[in-house]
């Protein structure tokens, strides 16, 4: 009997808190946390989550941002291939989600970061947007960023 699925993308920097939040979600250490430095290599590596008999989640983790113009390019187009990728097989293997972290006490987004945020929206991906260290939706550092973030967006169309 074949296991349903769901597909998930997880991109955001370095250190921006990705694997916490999969720790979060799922009530458990899903993936090894790291302190500083990128723990995902510069590729997308896929792990494969059993939720019951019938259900597992692929969670797709790109590897983090480090600044620099040449990196953030060669991510860009690393992202990008991945889902051309998935859209050109069968719709189980599509994307079901791609979720871009973005760290509320950094109070600032990178253009390069809303560049490809307006990419995956216009291309019709579900994007779900996940500030990570932010206490609450009263966070003010989060409802900053979540402002900035509608107003950027807004105005790229």
């Amino acid at each position: 009997m074949n296991k349903e699925t769901t597909n998930v993308l997880i991109i955001g920097k370095s250190g921006v808190g990705k694997s916490s939040l999969l720790s979060y979600i799922f009530g458990r250490e899903m993936q090894e946390v790291g302190v500083g430095a990128p723990v995902t290599k510069v590729e997308i590596k896929e792990f494969v989550y059993p939720y019951d008999e019938h259900f597992e989640i692929h969670i797709y983790d790109t590897w983090g941002l480090e600044p620099s113009a040449q990196k953030a390019d060669q991510w860009k187009k690393t992202i990008f291939a991945a889902i051309a990728d998935h859209d050109r097989k069968q719709i189980s293997d599509w994307f079901n989600t791609i979720i871009f972290c973005l760290n509320a006490k950094s109070a600032r987004i990178e253009d390069f970061e809303l560049d490809i945020m307006g990419q995956l929206l216009r291309e019709k991906n579900h994007l779900t947007i996940a500030l990570t260290h932010c206490r609450n939706s009263e966070d003010p550092d989060g409802i900053t960023l979540r402002e900035t973030i509608k107003n950027e967006l807004r105005g790229r169309g």
